[in-house]
């Protein structure tokens, strides 16, 4: 999407700049992650959360979703993974929103079961910083 973007932008104001204007999806999903981030943890020390726990689940809810989102992609295109398996080795490759949920969930539920955690609060941090992902996107 990225690319039509720019070429209609650039055609139409008759210039070549909106290719620096406009940042690589790449550069977003970095700066929503790390806004998300630095959010979560400061609502979680205002909720007087433990700040070590609160930092395992970003690790661990980061990667999964990370993860997640490739792998939700990659099940949604099935026949052109066949097609091309090294598809599954391309680190910048294409990535689905919902897979991020699923993975992230995921990965906050698994490090509080592990840890034998009450994940209900932490949660509730999570669901107030969620937005911020779509609002930057």
């Amino acid at each position: 999407m990225r690319p039509r973007i720019i070429h209609f932008l650039d055609y139409h104001f008759h210039t070549a700049i909106f290719g620096w204007v406009i940042p690589d999806p790449a550069v977003v999903y970095a700066i929503m992650l790390t806004a998300g981030i630095i959010v979560f943890l400061k609502r979680c020390r205002t909720d007087d959360l433990e700040r070590y726990h609160a930092t395992g689940m970003v690790i661990w809810g980061s990667i999964a979703a990370l993860l997640g989102a490739r792998l939700f992609y990659l099940s949604q295109n099935m026949d052109l993974v066949i097609k091309d398996p090294a598809m599954l080795f391309q680190i910048n490759g294409a990535t689905v929103s919902f897979g991020v949920y699923i993975g992230g969930t995921l990965g906050i539920f698994l490090y509080s079961r592990k840890n034998r955690l009450n994940v209900l609060p932490y949660l509730d941090v999570l669901a107030s910083v969620l937005g911020l992902g779509p609002l930057i996107g």
